[in-house]
């Protein structure tokens, strides 16, 4: 918590430290996505939902900030709801007619209108599973969809269909829908 209100008191007197996106965030999904080895061009097609700030690109400069988009602000409401006209837009036109890959997790989907993108353009969403079907959670799902993010950053789309990490297998069921899925874990 004192961390949070340090970001923000920060913020508003206007002298908060940025970096760029992809050295700002942490975690178990940035590790493996490896975004130090990806080239500015690369790293400027990744979109991040952010609750302070909409959307921020890969090369984007933010503040540290500690803000959910289930967090209703006065005025606002929910941010989730507040942000997802203005993200949609945003991402609709970062991505023109290019394909979009969606990894977000349940509570950035919530900035997101997918099915006006899925009208724009296509939309894959990308599910982790267990080999019994169930939700993939954990460590090892964060660790698997930062190796995927960076493939189909580096490979493209083909990476979807061919990708395999361990016991992880990617399949396309369809136009819109790829699953990546672990085997005996």
């Amino acid at each position: 918590m004192e961390r949070a209100s340090d970001s923000i008191e920060r913020l508003v007197a206007g002298d908060a430290a940025l970096l760029a996106t992809w050295r700002r965030y942490t975690g178990v999904v940035w590790t493996h996505l490896e975004p130090s080895t990806l080239t500015p061009s690369q790293r400027r097609r990744i979109l991040v939902p952010s609750a302070l700030y909409g959307v921020t690109a890969g090369e984007d400069p933010i503040a540290d900030y500690r803000l959910t988009f289930h967090a209703t602000v006065a005025g606002c409401g929910p941010l989730g709801a507040f942000w997802r006209d203005p993200v949609t837009d945003a991402v609709r036109a970062v991505a023109g007619h290019s394909p979009i890959v969606d990894l977000l997790p349940a509570e950035h989907r919530r900035a997101l209108d997918l099915e006006r993108l899925a009208g724009a353009t296509r939309l894959i969403a990308v599910r982790f599973q267990t080999a019994d079907g169930n939700r993939a959670i954990g460590h090892a799902a964060k660790a698997v969809k930062g190796v995927l993010a960076r493939r189909l950053l580096v490979d493209g789309l083909a990476a979807l269909d061919s990708f395999v990490w361990g016991p992880w297998r990617g399949a396309v069921l369809d136009d819109r829908v790829a699953v990546i899925r672990a085997y005996g874990v």
